[in-house]
């Protein structure tokens, strides 16, 4: 975590206040932190009731620092941006309604719901997965191009990770050799095949997704605006949600893609993100010689993903 953007609840709770005051100064609100677990975060997010009547809001604040500024700033336009596009779409997105780069902090609408993660039993993994691929694939329509996959500069990744890790133990093993193997192997049979890019979410979990009481689905949480294969978010949703409530891969993976549909990309150039993706986070985490248990489960799903013992993104 960016310790510059890091600030603690307490700080962050009289900062939303003078927020708030001059956000709406004639009204006094009672804050209270959607993630009171977290005594220092980057990112503090407070819901605002106010004492009589009115719009409930929610209050994000960051640390103060030039680079929580910029942070803060990219959000907010970001944000702006895709509310504006998804307005009177299916998939929402809460509206962002004041920035105060000073603070730094944002206000914005606040979603009558729970997230999908709070939401997460097994009797609902279908219903939630076929949600969340729904809500994505409206996402990414905003900003899809159709391109054909090119592979050499993810292959000159992999490339460049072994050249600035050369002691990395893992990268020595024959496990992730073979893995190795296999994404060229892949790569051969996708590359030039028809993928979809969009400006990636880059953040895609369950906790970044919001039910409320209509059966409306809303997004959170947005900041990155580079195009790239839009298959990453999937990847990451899937895994994200089978490591964090012990969802079935297969299941979870089936139904997200039937809310997602198939315009990702062709069998080939599923079956190569699938082994790509899991690959070069197999190797980000494995050059680490001591993980703490979920990274090392993380770690040994990837495995599984990377070897073609599971899948995320495909199945035969």
């Amino acid at each position: 975590m960016n310790i510059a953007l890091n600030i603690t609840r307490s700080e962050a709770e009289h900062r939303a206040q003078h927020v708030l005051s001059r956000f709406r100064p004639n009204r006094e609100y009672h804050l209270f932190p959607i993630n009171p677990r977290a005594e220092e975060n980057a990112g503090v997010v407070f819901r605002a009731r106010p004492d009589e009547g009115g719009q409930t809001l929610v209050v994000k604040v960051f640390g103060h620092s030039d680079e929580a500024r910029r942070k803060v700033t990219r959000q907010f336009r970001r944000q702006r941006q895709v509310h504006a596009a998804l307005r009177n779409a299916e998939a929402g997105v809460p509206r962002p309604m004041y920035l105060d780069d000073v603070v730094p902090a944002m206000v914005m609408q606040n979603i009558p719901g729970m997230s999908f993660f709070a939401l997460w039993t097994a009797s609902r993994l279908t219903e939630l997965s076929e949600h969340a691929g729904r809500w994505l694939s409206r996402y990414h329509a905003i900003s899809e191009t159709d391109q054909l996959l090119d592979t050499a500069p993810m292959l000159a990744w992999l490339d460049r990770f072994f050249a600035e890790h050369p002691d990395a133990h893992l990268l020595e093993a024959p496990g992730f050799t073979q893995a190795r193997r296999r994404v060229e192997t892949l790569a051969r049979l996708a590359d030039g095949q028809p993928v979809q890019h969009s400006i990636i979410h880059g953040d895609y979990h369950a906790a970044n997704l919001v039910l409320d009481h209509s059966h409306r689905v809303f997004g959170l949480d947005f900041e990155n605006r580079h195009h790239d294969i839009a298959l990453r978010d999937a990847f990451s949703f899937i895994l994200d949600v089978v490591l964090n409530t012990g969802a079935d891969v297969e299941e979870c993976s089936k139904a997200f893609r039937a809310g997602y549909g198939l315009a990702g990309g062709t069998p080939p150039v599923l079956r190569f993100a699938d082994a790509y993706l899991a690959t070069i986070g197999w190797a980000r985490l494995g050059v680490h010689a001591h993980l703490r248990p979920r990274r090392q489960a993380r770690l040994a799903l990837l495995e599984r993903v990377a070897m073609g013992d599971s899948s995320l993104l495909w199945s035969a």
